[in-house]
């Protein structure tokens, strides 16, 4: 008979970052064949952290990624405080890259077994 142990919250913790880290690949080569180009993966700024910014004609993008065991449970995973922080970490990043002409925040939605759902202007 075989034991089943409880992950530990550190254990969940890693098991999180390395689904979190293969979704944010997911989306990143999603994006790419959609004709984005993905400047950074988790841009760090004083406000927090963008999973994904991107660029596309002179429109500079973050996207937030969020994975999930049902789409609607992704979309109802991001929080009204994310969102702040996200407006607020997009508008550091436009500090960086000035030539773009506008701004946008986009989401990208992945749960199993479904092709991702990428949604402009989410927020």
């Amino acid at each position: 008979m075989a034991i089943k142990h409880k992950k530990t919250p550190h254990k969940r913790g890693i098991d999180n970052f390395k689904v979190g880290k293969f979704s944010e690949r997911l989306a990143t080569f999603f994006l790419f064949f959609k004709g984005y180009k993905v400047l950074h993966t988790r841009y760090q700024t004083l406000s927090g952290e963008i999973d994904i910014l991107a660029a596309k004609n002179n429109t500079l993008i973050a996207i937030e990624v969020k994975k999930r065991t049902t789409l609607d449970s992704a979309l109802n995973a991001i929080l009204p405080h994310q969102k702040a922080r996200i407006r607020r970490a997009i508008m550091q990043a436009h500090k960086h890259y000035p030539t773009f002409t506008d701004l946008r925040i986009d989401t990208i939605l992945i749960s199993p077994l479904k092709w991702p759902i990428h949604i402009k202007n989410a927020f």
